[in-house]
């Protein structure tokens, strides 16, 4: 058990957490505006479904 609370102590242990947290929070909010942009007719590509789905 004293291994587990060293462990949340550690600073590059809690650096490197936030840090691929950060990421992938990140990635998971870009991916959902992804086909919106790749879709719309006047700020995107302007693709299909079929194409999106290609892609």
């Amino acid at each position: 058990m004293a291994g587990i609370t060293t462990t949340y102590k550690n600073p590059i242990y809690l650096q490197s957490s936030f840090s691929m947290l950060l990421f992938f929070a990140s990635w998971g909010i870009w991916w959902s505006f992804f086909q919106i942009w790749l879709t719309s007719e006047s700020a995107g590509l302007g693709l299909t479904g079929a194409q999106v789905g290609t892609l």
